[in-house]
């Protein structure tokens, strides 16, 4: 293509034709594997019912973390001094 020509793009039924394809294709695998997913998720237990001590236990988690990395912190710049 010479640079005065402009470059071909996309009709809008293209698109359309894209998006209606890829809608089918997502539908499928969808009832391909909604029977396992629905199994797999009542298995799980229920997170949300109850999130404070899960939210708790993460909060001392990080905390624990970041006082370890201040330990390590203070170790390196104590022995490169």
């Amino acid at each position: 293509m010479s640079g005065s020509e402009p470059e071909p793009q996309p009709t809008a039924s293209a698109l359309i034709l894209l998006l209606k394809a890829v809608a089918h294709r997502s539908a499928a695998v969808y009832r391909q594997h909604a029977p396992m997913l629905r199994e797999k998720a009542a298995r799980l237990p229920s997170v949300a019912a109850n999130p404070l001590p899960m939210a708790r236990d993460l909060i001392a988690k990080l905390r624990r973390e970041a006082h370890l990395q201040q330990e390590i912190f203070a170790r390196v710049t104590r022995l490169s001094a």
